[in-house]
């Protein structure tokens, strides 16, 4: 677990819109899926997640 703490930590030093992507992504929780989320909340998440060059799942993707 420490070993991909560092990698992502790596990841998102070298790549800024990563770091953001993720940030995005950690501030989603499995409570905040039932509140009330403004269009552009829910469309940043989507693009956080799914961005082919620098998204949270294109990351995860790689060690999964």
């Amino acid at each position: 677990m420490a070993e991909l703490q560092d990698r992502l930590q790596a990841a998102a030093k070298s790549d800024p819109l990563f770091q953001k992507y993720w940030d995005v992504v950690q501030s989603w929780s499995e409570q905040s899926r039932y509140g009330k989320h403004t269009t552009d909340s829910a469309q940043a998440l989507i693009e956080a997640i799914g961005d082919k060059n620098h998204g949270v799942v294109k990351w995860v993707k790689g060690y999964w």
